[in-house]
Formats: C-alpha cells, sequence, structure tokens
C-alpha cells in the first residue's frame, strides 16, 4: 500500500511554500465540484469559470493550508497564507501569485484520486452498486 503524500514545499514567485492536504470532508467536498464539472482536463480553467462565490470558498478551502517558509536560525518557519483571523498575511500582494497558488494547491489535493488505480476502484465500485459515474 502506498503511502498518500500529505505535503509538498515548493518556490514559486521567489519564496518557499508548503501545502497540506485538505481535511477528507473538504477533500470530498472538493471531489465533488469537480467532478461536476465534467470533463475537465485543465484546473487553472476549472476555477476560472466558476462563479465568484463558488470560487472564494474553494480558494479558502485551500490557501488555509498554504504557508510561506522562512529559514530563522536554521529552522524553517512557516507563516499561514491565512492567518488564523481569515485576512491574508499581509505580506503577501501579487494576485498572480495567489491564483497560481490556488491552482497548484487544487491540482495537489485531487491528483491522488485521479490516478489510475484509484479511478479504476472508484469506478469498479460504481459499477458494483450500479450507481452512474460522474463524468470527468
Amino acid at each position: 500500500m502506498s503511502t498518500k503524500e500529505r505535503s509538498k514545499e515548493f518556490v514559486l514567485g521567489g519564496k518557499t511554500w508548503r501545502m497540506d492536504k485538505v481535511n477528507p470532508l473538504d477533500g470530498s467536498n472538493l471531489l465533488r465540484i469537480f467532478s461536476a464539472a465534467g470533463n475537465v482536463d485543465n484546473p487553472q480553467q476549472f476555477l476560472s469559470n466558476m462563479p465568484i462565490d463558488q470560487f472564494r470558498m474553494i480558494q479558502g478551502t485551500l490557501l488555509i493550508n498554504v504557508y510561506q517558509i522562512d529559514i530563522v536560525n536554521d529552522q524553517k518557519v512557516p507563516t499561514p497564507l491565512i492567518l488564523p483571523s481569515g485576512e491574508m498575511n499581509i505580506n503577501i500582494d501579487d494576485s498572480g501569485l495567489i491564483f497560481a497558488i490556488t491552482v497548484i494547491a487544487l491540482m495537489f489535493n485531487m491528483k491522488s484520486f485521479f490516478e489510475e488505480s484509484t479511478l479504476k476502484e472508484f469506478n469498479d465500485i460504481m459499477e458494483e452498486f450500479n450507481v452512474s459515474k460522474p463524468s470527468m
């Protein structure tokens, strides 16, 4: 059995970021919304085409799990992108960067579901229970 990647670090906009997976309930909701959109090949297009209220909900769900990583005294210090107050970190003011991180976070959270083995298992179960599969 393979272990699922729970967090990922990456560099974007000259800064290091860490994203953690969303909780399983939020992940299930993201999957439902993504599946309901039909055959979506491009997560950026998926996000760009949704109503603003739905986008804000998804963006908030994803970005609450993203941290800017700074090195202080040889230690990694994570600073949340979305502060506990719900406000955006005041040091982040690049809208394009925020959108890019949102797209990356969506892909990171959805990628394990769309792996061939997981899709096959999902499709097999849907057929077993005679449930129509969402188009993907």
